[in-house]
């Protein structure tokens, strides 16, 4: 869940100015709000003066969702704040935010409201401005961001929200063969993708998406185990950079592959190709199980290559990497070893991946686990 922050605070010069000039202006404060999940926190700080509170005896938060749905909420008012959770905000442009404060009388005494445009997984600057009605004193009131998804040094987004488009803002939008929009995690209608065998997203080649440092999060839930020694041509690819020709390797990759022993239980594996033309391998040990959901992330900081399988670190170990002759990034598939043809299918469904040009500590994979509210099913 999103915790979001709305500061008060009173502006009396600003009114009373407003007020001779016969206008209502004044300044407008920035800050966040995250409605990654459709879940908002809602808080209201009375920094100054005691008017508010004399004053303010209900206050009334009214979304203007979409066309055809109005969320109302009935905040509470304390001695110095007002707060309360609003939830189910769906994405669009233009959701209009309408914050009213009341008087005992019913009498409306604060009013302000704000359009914004509302984006799954995303989080968007907004300012809303409540204004005294009458009176000597106005409230400009901030929406701040706390406890977010992080958002430093992000390449690449794919909330696969209805598409393949990177909403990270850098355009490494994917084509889509084969792979069909599925339920989420949270059950939401066409917000992951399905894939079988054939299925892919290509990602195509950008030098951004090149760092010398990455993360590589990802969620996934295959129906089919593999039964193979190790990596290779018997796993599943989640996402794969692959090389032009085999032989270099892929600069990274994060997949499923059978227990090196053989038997039936699948493994979640995280390798690169190093500067001395070999693998650096990361097998995790817990078992995969069919049909759940895995929150999956691969780190490399220049040094240290590590994974981690719901949040929890699972192995690290030194490592280099080698960006080699580079053709494209695969979501779903991989590359034969001999020809180059695609392979490795994943068979399940992928959602939610990110790409940084940094590795992401362990408090913000874990906050990365539990975004939207997220336990564990």
């Amino acid at each position: 869940m999103s915790k979001i922050r709305l500061i008060a605070i009173f502006f009396v010069f600003l009114l009373n100015i407003a007020i001779f000039c016969g206008c209502s202006k004044t300044d407008n404060l920035s800050g966040t709000i995250n409605t990654g999940s459709g879940i908002a926190s809602l808080k209201i700080h009375v920094t100054a003066g005691s008017l508010f509170k004399s004053l303010a005896q209900k206050a009334i938060l009214t979304i203007a969702a979409s066309d055809m749905l109005t969320i109302t909420k009935n905040l509470t008012i304390t001695d110095t704040s007002v707060e309360g959770t609003v939830t189910g905000i769906p994405s669009g442009k233009n959701r209009l935010f309408n914050l009213a404060v009341y008087d005992s009388l019913d009498s409306l005494q604060y009013k302000g409201s704000s359009s914004v445009n509302v984006f799954t997984d995303s989080t968007i600057d907004v300012t809303i401005t409540i204004i005294r009605v009458s009176g000597n004193a106005n409230i400009n009131v901030v929406v701040e961001e706390s406890d977010s998804i992080p958002k430093d040094g992000l390449v690449a987004y794919y909330p696969f929200t209805g598409n393949a488009n990177d909403l990270s803002g850098n355009g490494h939008n994917g084509a889509v063969y084969n792979a069909i929009l599925s339920k989420d995690r949270f059950g939401t209608q066409s917000s992951a993708y399905s894939f079988s065998d054939s299925a892919y997203i290509d990602l195509k080649n950008d030098s951004m998406l090149q760092s010398e440092k990455f993360t590589i999060s990802m969620w996934a839930m295959t129906d089919t185990i593999s039964v193979c020694n190790g990596p290779g041509d018997c796993g599943q690819s989640i996402i794969c950079y692959t090389p032009s020709t085999w032989a270099l390797g892929p600069a990274w990759e994060l997949g499923l592959t059978a227990n090196t022993s053989g038997d039936k239980d699948s493994l979640l594996f995280f390798r690169m190709w190093s500067s001395t033309t070999k693998w650096e391998d990361i097998i995790c040990t817990t078992a995969v199980l069919i049909n759940n959901w895995y929150h999956f992330v691969g780190t490399y900081d220049g040094t240290t290559q590590k994974s981690y399988v719901n949040g929890n670190l699972i192995n690290s170990q030194n490592a280099t990497l080698s960006y080699s002759d580079l053709d494209r990034v695969l979501i779903g598939a991989s590359k034969q070893t001999s020809t180059g043809a695609l392979t490795q299918f994943w068979s399940g469904k992928i959602d939610d991946i990110r790409i940084y040009s940094r590795a992401l500590s362990s408090t913000e994979i874990l906050a990365l686990y539990h975004e939207g509210g997220w336990t564990g099913k």
